[in-house]
């Protein structure tokens, strides 16, 4: 096997010419590498789907360990922290293209109860990058919002701006946008298990774009058996890529992981590894011909003559075509899909475009409300 500074997931788009002028360097799949591929290897560049822990790390050279992704679930950071390995995560750059995914949801769910929008009340669990930009296009766009974030309100003081789990729960959405922690003061696993679940509000719209387990997936098929009025949207799931397909069945909506995975946010987490890679070889000064690529200015994406704002969001993010494709999926006798099925969705639905890269032509949406969710407008 060829040796390399640096191991990189084959499925991080982009990267790899853009660190070839700074050291050797390798891919691997992240689903299977294991700590004999590690060799004279001194970064590591991992996705979600890596676990990384001295199971992988423990007699390596490994020096960094960059994630690409906005999650740390995947990466014993103490472990780390106490083997003096370095750590950096692009945490933010994929929080537009979450939001994105979260109002397209909002917007979709108020249309299939034949309600506007603008009447709900939307409860935020987890103010962080993510809840953030979301609870300012919502406030932009007049909806209300609540917001949910314990540990950010002790550590604020106690601060009125948050809400009670109990106000959240009465919301017409909740959206849950929180690390995934076991531990600790304030754990996050089971967040949502059945005794909350039976208390929210009739006909509520519950979406997990956080991380697997946030939900109790156990619970969840429960209650939506005993409750026929919930709307769940479920892009992170407990086990994937070998995910529970019996609740692919019964959720409004379903997707692979996706929220995040627009182009745009994959090209800023790039640019980000790129840049602390940069700092960690020292190249902090000159010039290098592919890893000084700037991030190419696209030509807007004309979307001519939606019918509806509905059409529009499906043009751009078909989440009821992928919601089918999910329902497709075969599962074995323990109810889990083939894992491989889950990553091909994945990859094929990972490509669209954040969406300030589409322009609306010709279309009977009101101008301003375009506008407000961030899409262009060609005259």
């Amino acid at each position: 096997m060829e040796s390399a500074q640096i191991l990189f997931d084959k499925n991080i788009t982009g990267i790899e010419c853009r660190i070839k002028e700074l050291a050797s360097a390798r891919s691997f799949d992240g689903r299977t590498i294991d700590a004999s591929e590690l060799e004279d290897c001194e970064v590591l560049i991992v996705r979600s789907v890596t676990k990384v822990d001295r199971n992988l790390l423990d007699d390596s050279r490994v020096k960094l360990v960059c994630s690409a992704t906005a999650g740390l679930d995947h990466v014993d950071v103490n472990y780390l922290a106490k083997s003096g390995i370095d750590f950096f995560s692009t945490q933010g750059c994929n929080s537009k293209a979450v939001m994105e995914y979260t109002v397209n949801c909002i917007f979709s769910y108020a249309a299939s109860r034949g309600i506007s929008p603008f009447v709900l009340t939307v409860g935020i669990v987890g103010y962080g990058n993510v809840g953030k930009q979301l609870a300012m296009i919502l406030g932009h766009l007049g909806i209300k919002t609540l917001i949910n974030d314990p540990p950010l309100q002790e550590r604020d003081g106690g601060s009125s701006t948050f809400s009670t789990i109990q106000e959240i729960l009465d919301c017409d959405v909740v959206t849950l946008h929180v690390p995934y922690n076991e531990v600790g003061e304030f754990p996050t696993k089971d967040l949502f298990d059945e005794e909350k679940l039976k208390r929210l509000r009739t006909s509520v719209l519950i979406i997990n774009t956080a991380r697997g387990g946030v939900i109790n997936e156990l619970d969840l098929l429960k209650v939506i058996k005993e409750r026929d009025d919930l709307y769940v949207a479920l892009d992170c799931w407990s086990g994937e890529p070998r995910i529970n397909s019996r609740l692919a069945q019964v959720v409004w909506r379903a997707s692979p992981h996706i929220a995040g995975s627009s182009l745009n946010s994959r090209e800023r987490a790039v640019s980000a590894l790129v840049r602390k890679l940069k700092e960690y070889f020292g190249f902090t000064n000159g010039v290098l011909k592919n890893s000084d690529i700037v991030v190419p200015q696209r030509k807007p994406v004309i979307i001519q003559e939606p019918e509806n704002l509905i059409n529009l969001f499906e043009i751009v993010m078909p989440l009821s075509d992928i919601t089918s494709e999910m329902r497709h999926m075969t599962s074995d006798s323990s109810g889990s899909s083939p894992g491989w099925l889950f990553d091909e969705l994945r990859k094929k639905y990972s490509d669209r475009k954040d969406f300030c890269f589409y322009q609306v032509e010709s279309s009977s949406i009101k101008e301003e409300l375009i506008s407000k969710l961030g899409f262009g407008k060609r005259t």
